[in-house]
């Protein structure tokens, strides 16, 4: 994201913040577990390859078996698999759920 398209914040809230920071840090955590679990095993030796998609604003894991990836939207938290480069149907919006839902 270029730094012009950010928006200027008057009120800063610190725990607003810390609490952001923990749960974008917790899904990029579980982008890297599933790319590593799942991951196609040609890929296995490349360690986690998460990258930035700045047409979706998303970051995204390597494939994971026939033309599947796993996203993150920022800003809106939203996890979602894309297969064949189309988003699949049922999008998680992760800050509406608890790490546990996330993970069930």
């Amino acid at each position: 994201m270029a730094s012009e398209d950010w928006t200027t914040i008057t009120v800063a809230d610190p725990k607003r913040f810390k609490e952001a920071r923990h749960q974008v840090h917790s899904l990029i955590q579980w982008l890297a577990r599933i790319e590593k679990s799942y991951g196609l095993a040609s890929d296995s030796g490349a360690g986690v390859t998460l990258q930035w998609c700045e047409a979706r604003k998303a970051i995204t894991t390597r494939r994971l078996g026939d033309d599947l990836q796993l996203e993150l939207r920022l800003p809106e938290m939203v996890l979602q698999f894309r297969e064949r480069g189309e988003a699949v149907n049922h999008p998680l919006e992760a800050e509406e759920h608890s790490p546990v839902h996330v993970e069930a």
